[in-house]
């Protein structure tokens, strides 16, 4: 099931805390990480082990019992290489949550949209098939050629030699073409029983996957009492090429690789549907939102889209990349952007498995937020002087900007030259000198950039006699 019991078991009702927000699991529930559902946890649990299937994800993982917490649960999920997804709450108590007759304390409406999910999607999965592949061996008997161990004919055979005493038997290999990266669910055999002699099965082994043939990566190495004559490893990866590689074939005495068949089973890859960005015009220094869509669920482990941007004045999470998380069709990235001069349109692309998709965010200049004036009301005169503040809506680019500054009334006075707001801040002071006036006077001040203006009011006051 992916879960053990844990050896820890309470009366006491415990929260399932969420850690995989973002898989499909959990779609349409409004979970985030480290959020709870009550008091579904007890009064046995399970957590993952070292014996959990390859694969294996956690989705939940929740100290338990609650207030005193001895181990943590987990809720975990994975694809058997049947196909078949295999989901353990880890929770004996997750079932008070999917309805409110006793002892349960009430629905939770997760609890019910996450069931619902797994029985969709596991309904809805696609079936995993055996996968078209072009086979190559390490060597061939005559009349036992490479292509009998892929032809679908179980009444044909592929033997690596018919010398017992070639001091390669030991260490023959074959390998599958699939002629583009495919997902792979798993591997599976039906090898020889010293028939004709000295052709055997597989009795220690390991199973590489590569995308160029050149480069290779083990994802299982095996070593058994036996030959495996009926074989099937489970894979939950992605690539174009796999191979199988012998270190001892039969007991090990000069026993030759074959097989009457050899194959993969698994489906093609999803393909990147759109890439979209929201907002689609931000304010330099504003971080939006980018959104990859694949057309169907992404296979074990994930599936990882390379980002690209054309311009520094947007830029795409430092590893270049977002990763679709096994099951889920879509996944999230920031996009953060930095203060420009003058609107620029960037071009954000994001590439997977021989296709790209764009779209545009167009970085605008910052603007005038607000301008205030402390005090606001001043006598006017030589002592009678205010401090404004201009505050932009983002950072200032490089150079710094230039906000124009104005008075309506020369009962008050502004710099002639306005007022820069330095490179990378966001507001600037000035001061406004008064004049004397007789009557109380109401003096709008204003700042301007990039066509965009604040005010605010400053009252000048005359000098109150003195009796």
């Amino acid at each position: 099931m992916g879960v053990q019991y844990n050896d820890v078991s309470a009366a006491t009702l415990s929260d399932i805390v969420i850690a995989n927000a973002a898989h499909w699991l959990f779609g349409g529930t409004g979970l985030s990480n480290g959020s709870i559902l009550a008091d579904v946890l007890g009064y046995e649990t399970d957590s993952i082990s070292n014996y959990a299937p390859a694969g294996t994800i956690s989705v939940a993982h929740s100290p338990f019992p609650k207030g005193a917490p001895q181990v943590y649960a987990d809720m975990s999920i994975y694809t058997a290489p049947s196909g078949a997804n295999v989901f353990a709450t880890g929770s004996v108590w997750w079932s008070l949550g999917l309805d409110s007759y006793p002892p349960s304390p009430g629905v939770v409406p997760a609890v019910q949209q996450a069931t619902a999910n797994f029985l969709s999607h596991t309904l809805q999965s696609p079936p995993h098939e055996r996968l078209a592949a072009t086979v190559a061996t390490s060597s061939a008997a005559s009349g036992y050629p490479a292509s009998y161990a892929g032809d679908g004919n179980m009444t044909t055979q592929w033997v690596a030699s018919l010398n017992s005493n070639d001091p390669n038997n030991n260490n023959a290999w074959i390998q599958l073409d699939f002629g583009a990266r495919m997902a792979l669910q798993s591997v599976k055999w039906v090898g020889a029983g010293m028939t004709p002699y000295p052709a055997w099965s597989p009795t220690d082994y390991s199973i590489q996957i590569s995308d160029d043939g050149t480069s290779w990566q083990t994802v299982d190495t095996r070593s058994n009492s036996a030959p495996v004559v009926n074989g099937i490893e489970p894979l939950n990866a992605q690539a174009r090429f796999l191979r199988m590689l012998t270190g001892k074939v039969g007991d090990g005495s000069g026993w030759s690789l074959s097989f009457f068949e050899f194959w993969a089973e698994g489906s093609a890859l999803p393909t990147l549907s759109s890439l979209a960005m929201n907002p689609t015009s931000v304010t330099g220094g504003t971080p939006s939102t980018g959104t990859v869509t694949l057309n169907g669920p992404a296979p074990p482990p994930g599936v990882v889209i390379s980002l690209f941007s054309n311009n520094k004045a947007a830029t795409v999470p430092p590893s270049g990349s977002v990763t679709v998380p096994t099951g889920a069709t879509t996944a999230t990235f920031p996009v953060n952007t930095s203060a420009v001069a003058i609107p620029t349109t960037v071009t954000i692309s994001a590439s997977y498995g021989g296709g790209t998709q764009a779209a545009s965010l167009t970085v605008i200049p910052p603007i005038p937020s607000s301008l205030t004036l402390n005090p606001s009301s001043v006598v006017g005169g030589p002592l009678g002087s205010s401090t404004g503040t201009v505050t932009l809506n983002g950072p200032a680019p490089a150079g710094g900007v230039r906000i124009t500054l104005s008075s309506n009334n020369t009962a008050a006075s502004v710099p002639a030259r306005g007022v820069t707001v330095p490179a990378g801040a966001n507001s600037a002071t000035f001061t406004v000198n008064t004049s004397v006036v007789v009557f109380s006077t109401t003096v709008t001040i204003s700042g301007s950039y990039n066509s965009s203006t604040k005010s605010a009011s400053l009252t000048v006051n005359p000098v109150v006699p003195v009796l």
